[in-house]
C-alpha cells in the first residue's frame, strides 16, 4: 500500500492515517507492505526510524520508493526492500538492493514481456495489471525464459 512521506512527516496528516491503519484487521499486520513514497534524499536515519516506527505494527515489511540511488541512511530502519515502477532502473535497483541486503520490488508492469525483462534484470517481486486479479493468493509463477518466480 502506497503512503507519501508528507502523510507522515505530517503530524496533521499522519495521525488520522494512523487511526485508519488501527481499524484494519489484525491478520494484516502478517501481509501487508507499506511503499513510502517521496522519501528525500537527504533525510537523515533518526528521521527515517521515527517515521518507519509509526508503520511497524501495522505491515509484514516497509518498502520505499527511491528516486537516488542511496540507501545507507535507510540500513537499520525496519525497511526490506527498494521499489520503483520504472523498468528501465530495473538493474540498478536490483543490484543496489542486493548489495544492501534489502529487497527488490518493481511495480506498474503491463506485459508478460514487462515481467520478463524485470525478472532477468534481478527484481525480486513484481506487481502490475499484467495478470487478472485473483479472490485468493495463488501458487507462484515461474516465468518463461526467467528462471525466477
Amino acid at each position: 500500500m502506497p503512503v507519501r512521506y508528507e502523510t507522515l512527516a505530517s503530524i496533521r496528516l499522519r495521525d488520522p492515517f494512523c487511526r485508519a491503519c488501527r481499524r484494519l484487521p489484525r491478520s494484516s499486520a502478517r501481509r501487508l507492505l507499506f511503499e513510502v513514497r517521496n522519501l528525500p534524499p537527504d533525510i537523515v536515519q533518526s528521521r527515517v526510524r521515527e517515521l518507519m516506527a509509526y508503520l511497524r505494527p501495522f505491515c509484514l515489511g516497509i518498502l520505499v520508493d527511491l528516486a537516488e540511488p542511496r540507501v545507507e541512511h535507510l540500513i537499520g530502519a525496519s525497511i526490506v526492500g527498494m521499489a520503483t515502477d520504472d523498468l528501465h532502473h530495473a538493474h540498478d535497483l536490483a543490484t543496489l538492493a542486493r548489495r544492501h541486503g534489502l529487497r527488490s520490488f518493481l511495480t506498474g508492469l503491463r506485459s508478460a514481456a514487462d515481467c520478463r525483462q524485470a525478472a532477468q534484470a534481478g527484481i525480486d517481486y513484481l506487481a502490475g495489471s499484467f495478470a487478472p486479479s485473483l479472490p485468493r493468493p495463488g501458487p507462484v509463477v515461474r516465468l518463461p525464459g526467467s528462471g525466477r518466480p
